[in-house]
């Protein structure tokens, strides 16, 4: 995935675009004992409490669930040695997407409007300007050369470049999947579905939310505030932060509950007789229609493990 793009964009942007939106062999037998007593050591706790979960069907293996989060400070923070043991200890890893395998040409092909439709089309000339200006400032390359883009893949791809400074973030899912060495990789969607979730918005829309974009600055201490509460594992705050965008708490239903619910019997058919290691964004564990409950529903146990998932360097 890191071969050069179409039109001179370059894997730095599948990078970006996988921020917003996103191996294993066996270990040995004394890597088992000692991940057992280091998970057995530890103060299980609420799920409103925890990042981490072991989840498991009766007689069959058991499976672990992380929340990640999508932007972080991967040069002053690295993973816990519990949390790379557990990864080692399991089969495959299982993503959003699964990243090492995409296809970075095929974005351009997904991502494109219907009907010929361009983004100057949308906008006028002084503020197509400004959308290419920013543009220019995080890609690299004018705007011209995704004019047939949705706006909203556009927009969201420059909020993530705002917030909290990207030139020392990485996504915590490619950093883990490159972390864990060679072992199966899977995705819990397609590249594809997860760009189609814009078509919840009109065109027109779409353009509106990419101009509001321009106004986001991303300010270092929401990151921050963000980035703490990630750290203490309370799901119950996080969300409250997380969901502070009026475009996801109207789009949830899509973004979230939907995706949730196409997860569950995925999951359910990549685990069982395998150890899998689950990756996914932590605002998709917590509440009604989270994981958490959809899981147990299904007949999954579902226990809260209290590990460092971050420790600082």
């Amino acid at each position: 995935m890191f071969v050069a793009m179409k039109n001179g964009l370059n894997s730095s942007f599948l990078n970006l675009l996988l921020l917003f939106i996103f191996v294993f062999t066996s270990c040995s037998k004394t890597k088992e004992i000692q991940l057992a007593q280091e998970i057995t050591a530890k103060q299980k706790h609420s799920d409103t409490n925890a990042l981490f979960y072991k989840i498991q069907k009766e007689n069959e293996a058991p499976s672990f669930l992380l929340g990640t989060i999508h932007l972080y400070p991967a040069n002053d923070y690295t993973f816990s040695d519990t949390l790379l043991n557990c990864i080692e200890n399991c089969d495959q890893l299982v993503c959003e997407l699964d990243m090492l395998n995409l296809d970075p040409n095929g974005i351009a092909q997904i991502a494109v409007m219907k009907d010929g439709m361009l983004i100057s089309d949308l906008l006028d000339s002084a503020q197509f300007a400004q959308v290419d200006e920013r543009v220019r400032q995080f890609m690299g390359a004018p705007l011209q050369l995704i004019n047939n883009w949705k706006p909203a893949l556009i927009a969201m791809l420059i909020q993530d470049e705002g917030n909290g400074n990207l030139q020392t973030m990485a996504s915590m899912e490619m950093d883990i999947v490159l972390s864990s060495g060679e072992k199966v990789t899977g995705g819990l969607e397609s590249l594809e579905e997860q760009i189609n979730l814009f078509d919840v918005m009109s065109y027109k829309e779409q353009a509106e939310y990419l101009l509001e974009a321009l106004e986001v600055t991303g300010d270092q201490t929401d990151f921050e505030l963000l980035f703490e509460t990630y750290l203490s594992q309370d799901l119950n705050i996080l969300d409250s932060l997380l969901f502070t965008d009026d475009f996801l708490n109207t789009h949830k239903s899509t973004f979230l509950d939907q995706r949730n619910l196409n997860w569950i019997p995925k999951i359910d058919s990549i685990s069982g007789n395998r150890k899998v290691f689950f990756a996914v964004g932590a605002g998709h564990l917590h509440g009604e229609k989270g994981l958490l409950l959809l899981l147990r529903e299904a007949g999954f146990d579902v226990e809260a493990i209290a590990i460092p998932i971050l420790e600082a360097r």
